[in-house]
């Protein structure tokens, strides 16, 4: 028997023109005196955004003598944005007919840009049973590489503009490069118990202690319990399954945990039924239990329960008491939550959200083979590579222009871009054999996060000027 099987899956996303040049997001006033009674405001923004998520498995099945089982799998995600955003106020090179008054001018530059990447890959490869003690071989690899760029090119000037007067008002010339978080929340730490819907954003205070980044916005995941009751192993129904110690089956709403003999890890095939498995008085079945630490939560049966502690094994085969006496305590909302005391830094629950570029890269691997009197021989490798580059340009300045404000004149150019990656590989490899068994597996992680260097370590400034 042989089985052999291939999935990729590719993405290339770019924000420029087609011939690899910036687009331009421009708002500007050229040789065009101005007299304005209210506030002068010339603003350019971006909010170019890249959501891309690929998504790539394969799966390799072999069965028999001589079995064969081989599986690859790959991805591949490419973003880039390219934007040139300007806002100006220019005259010509003499500086000649260009007077601008106004009751306060603004002359902004903004980018916003933002690239959240996800790539994901799963390779399984089987070669299960060689039945006269025959070899069985099982090949597994997954890969999967992001990368990530935002290059952008911002400026706020005044040049060769003559006079600019703001009459009783206040001149700003800035050049922004925001991260997400930037752009506004919806929430903040200050506030107490709110009921929240995924993807409600937090503004952590700067001097917060109870657990995440100060100064950060982190978007809510949604409510996961630690361990759900309501997911079992298999069916009372099914005839002819194969089991092995810790399977659980739900029958009558009880939960049972098989803690029989499994023939050494290779499983026993049963009849599940209640007419023929005898689940509460065999020796073959327990009720199903878990170790639990206060605070820990459990999902059964639909409804949501916190464990009330202290640490022990715990019967949750049966109704649960969720008396004042008793081990739990219901959930009635569990998006409720307290801001003002929650865990920013819990995965399960909050992930960072103000970042320029946000990464995630994934590779699982797993190769299993099977031979129970011959030879067994299983190789898995997997994966994962994340390159995330910012290298854009904030330039803020008055050139050959005279200005009068009775306010303030500010002059700014501010970068607050974040890069958020994750990375993560996993590879298994299983050999099982009656004389000789061998598994290698191989798992690889990088990430490469860049902010004002190239991909060959060239330095290539993210420049800041005011």
């Amino acid at each position: 028997a042989a089985a052999i099987s291939i999935g990729a899956g590719r993405t290339l996303n770019v924000i420029e023109n087609e011939d690899g040049s910036p687009i331009e997001v421009r708002a500007y006033l050229k040789e065009s005196p101005v007299e304005a009674g209210g506030a002068l405001t010339v603003e350019a923004t971006t909010a170019s955004e890249i959501d891309s998520y690929v998504l790539a498995a394969s799966v390799a099945f072999a069965e028999g003598k001589n079995a064969l089982g081989m599986s690859g799998a790959g991805t591949e995600t490419f973003n880039r944005i390219s934007t040139k955003v300007e806002a100006s106020i220019s005259g010509d090179a003499a500086g000649l007919n260009q007077n601008t008054s106004a009751q306060g001018i603004r002359v902004v530059a903004v980018d916003a840009s933002v690239i959240e990447a996800g790539a994901g890959v799963a390779s399984f490869a089987f070669a299960l049973r060689s039945e006269d003690g025959d070899n069985a071989l099982s090949l597994s690899v997954g890969v999967t590489l992001s990368e990530n760029t935002i290059e952008n090119d911002v400026v706020a000037v005044v040049k060769n503009a003559g006079h600019i007067d703001a009459q009783g008002g206040d001149i700003t010339v800035a050049s922004r490069s925001l991260g997400r978080g930037e752009v506004g929340s919806d929430f903040d730490t200050l506030e107490g118990p709110i009921s929240l819907a995924v993807g409600d954003t937090v503004r952590v205070a700067s001097d917060y202690s109870g657990g995440g980044v100060g100064g950060r916005v982190y978007a809510y995941r949604g409510f996961v319990p630690d361990y759900t009751a309501d997911i079992v192993d298999f069916d009372s129904t099914e005839t002819a399954v194969n089991v092995f110690q810790g399977d659980t089956v739900k029958t009558g709403g009880v939960i049972y945990q098989y803690v029989g003999d499994d023939d050494n890890g290779f499983g026993v095939e049963l009849d599940l039924t209640p007419a023929v498995q005898n689940y509460s008085g065999s020796a073959n079945w327990g009720p199903a239990t878990l170790l639990l630490q206060e605070g820990n939560t459990l999902e059964k049966d639909g409804v949501f329960y916190r464990f009330k502690g202290p640490q022990a094994e715990v019967d949750v085969s049966g109704a649960l008491d969720a008396s004042s006496e008793g081990q739990w305590e219901i959930i009635a909302d569990p998006d409720r939550i307290d801001l003002s005391q929650a865990d920013y830094s819990n995965t399960k629950r909050w992930e960072l959200a103000d970042a320029s570029i946000t990464a995630r890269a994934a590779a699982v691997s797993v190769g299993v083979a099977r031979s129970k009197s011959g030879n067994g021989f299983a190789v898995s490798g997997a994966g994962a590579v994340a390159r995330n580059t910012i290298l854009s340009r904030n330039n803020a300045y008055f050139d050959d222009s005279t200005v009068t404000a009775s306010g303030s004149v500010v002059l700014e150019a501010v970068s607050s871009a974040v890069i958020d990656a994750s990375v993560v590989t996993a590879s298994v490899a299983v050999g099982l054999g009656g004389k000789a068994a061998l598994g290698v597996s191989i798992g690889v992680a990088m990430a490469e996060n860049l902010i004002g260097w190239d991909g060959e370590g060239n330095r290539s400034p993210a420049e800041i000027q005011a």
